[in-house]
C-alpha cells in the first residue's frame, strides 16, 4: 500500500446512496464568525450510470436503477483511498423501502473526484443479518484489493473493472486482515488462519500468524479499528516539552522530518479543544481550535489529524450545536485556511481519510470529496 498521505479515524456511525458531484465551478465554502451554518452543498449533478459484476461470469453489466431501492454509503466502515488505486473503494448497501427485510451489501469503486460509481461487485453479506462492516477489511496487494467478507470469504478483485480473480473460503468469520512478506494474512475467529497468496489466491492453513501482523483480535472487535497511516507516528504525549501551564496533551502526530501537530485541552476548567505544532519533541506554539468561540467545539472534538506535506494540516471536529466540520490550518503558523462544515453537516464523521488533493470524509450514509487546497466538495456518494 502506498502509504503517502493516508490516513483514517473512526469515530461513530452507520451509511446512504446515488452518486453525486459538486459544480466545479462553485465558490468554496469560507469559514464566517457571521454565518458559520450556511449550507455547503449546491445543486447535484448526474454521475455516470453504475455497472454491477456478474459473480458467475466475472464481468462488468449495467445495472438498472431502481427508484424503491436506497443505495446507502456504509459511513462506519473506512473506505479505501490508496494512491495506487484508480479508485477509491468502500462498501454500499441497498434498503428496498417495500422490502426492509433484506438490506444486501456490495463494494464499490467510486471516482477519487467525483465519487461517481465505475463499478460494483455485490455479495459481501446482508446488513440486517450481520454486522457487514466488522467482519469487513479491505487492502491492496499485487495490483489487486483484498476484501474479507461477513459470508466467511477473501476476495481478490481487480481495482480496473470490479471483476472478481479469485475467491477464498474461510471456515468462520474474519477478525483481521494483514499483509507481511508478500503475503496476506486472515485472522479467523476459530483458529483457522489462512495465508494467501495474493496474485493468484493460492491459501494454505496456518496455526499462528506472523508477529509483525501485530494483535489483530480473535474475535470480531465491535465497531472497526483505527487505521493510521504508519508514516506518520505518535509521540509520547509524556516526552512533549514546551507545554507550560493551562493546557494537556492529548495525542501528537509527526510527520516524516520529525514536525507535527499536538492535539491538546484546556485544563483545568472545561477541556476546550486546542491545537499546536511540534517541532521534534517541543511544542512551539497552541491555540484554541475555534478562536471565533473557544468553547463552540464539543470537548471531544479533537480525535486525529491529517498531515499534508510539511505545513498542512485539516483536523475534523464537531460544533456543540451539531455541526461537523473540518478545519486546515498552516501548522508553520496557526493560520486558518480554510474552516467549513461538510456536506450533509448534522450526521457526525466516522472516519476521515486523504489522497492526494483530496480529503474524504465518511459519515452516516454518505461519502464526501473534499478539495484539500480550498475545503470545497468535489463530490457525494449515498442518500438517507
Amino acid at each position: 500500500m502506498r502509504a503517502r498521505g493516508i490516513v483514517w479515524i473512526a469515530i461513530v456511525g452507520l451509511g446512504a446512496t446515488l452518486a453525486r458531484a459538486q459544480d466545479a465551478d462553485e465558490e468554496p465554502i469560507e469559514d464566517s464568525t457571521d454565518d458559520p451554518f450556511g449550507d455547503p452543498l449546491g445543486e447535484p449533478i448526474d454521475g455516470p450510470d453504475a455497472v454491477t459484476v456478474d459473480l458467475t461470469t466475472g464481468n462488468v453489466v449495467v445495472g438498472d436503477a431502481d427508484p424503491n431501492v436506497h443505495e446507502q454509503f456504509v459511513g462506519s466502515s473506512p473506505p479505501l483511498v490508496d494512491e495506487s488505486l484508480p479508485v477509491v473503494v468502500g462498501l454500499m448497501r441497498s434498503l428496498n423501502v417495500t422490502d426492509a427485510t433484506q438490506m444486501p451489501v456490495s463494494l464499490v469503486g467510486l471516482d477519487p473526484d467525483t465519487l461517481a460509481e465505475r463499478w460494483r461487485v455485490p455479495g459481501l453479506g446482508d446488513a440486517m443479518v450481520d454486522p457487514v462492516h466488522i467482519y469487513t477489511h479491505l487492502r491492496t496487494a499485487d495490483g489487486l484489493i483484498l476484501v474479507t467478507q461477513a459470508n466467511r470469504v477473501v476476495r481478490g478483485i481487480d481495482p480496473k473493472d470490479g471483476a472478481v480473480r479469485w475467491t477464498v473460503q474461510l471456515s468462520d468469520v474474519p477478525g483481521g486482515l494483514c499483509l507481511h512478506e508478500g503475503k496476506a494474512w486472515v485472522r479467523v475467529v476459530d483458529g483457522s488462519h489462512q495465508k494467501i497468496t495474493p496474485r493468484t489466491g493460492a491459501a494454505e492453513a496456518v496455526a499462528s500468524l506472523p508477529e509483525a501482523c501485530g494483535d489483530l483480535p480473535d474475535q470480531v472487535p465491535e465497531m472497526p479499528e483505527m487505521e493510521l497511516d504508519p508514516a506518520f507516528p505518535d509521540l509520547d504525549a509524556q516526552k512533549l516539552e514546551g507545554m507550560g501551564s493551562g493546557i494537556a496533551v492529548d495525542r501528537v502526530r509527526l510527520a516524516p522530518s520529525g514536525n507535527g501537530v499536538a492535539l491538546l485541552h484546556k485544563s483545568p476548567g472545561t477541556p476546550v479543544p486546542h491545537i499546536g505544532a511540534v517541532k521534534g519533541e517541543r511544542l512551539i506554539w497552541h491555540r484554541a481550535l475555534f478562536p471565533a468561540d473557544p468553547f463552540a467545539p464539543m470537548a471531544e472534538a479533537l480525535s486525529d489529524v491529517i498531515l499534508q506535506g510539511e505545513t498542512l494540516a485539516v483536523v475534523p471536529y464537531r460544533l456543540r450545536l451539531g455541526q461537523n466540520r473540518l478545519q486546515a490550518f498552516d501548522r508553520s503558523t496557526g493560520a486558518v485556511l480554510w474552516d467549513v462544515a461538510i456536506p450533509h453537516p448534522e450526521h457526525q464523521i466516522e472516519h476521515v481519510g486523504s489522497r492526494g488533493e483530496r480529503i474524504y470524509v465518511a459519515h452516516w450514509t454518505y461519502l464526501e470529496a473534499i478539495d484539500v487546497k480550498t475545503g470545497k466538495p468535489t463530490g457525494s456518494y449515498g442518500v438517507w
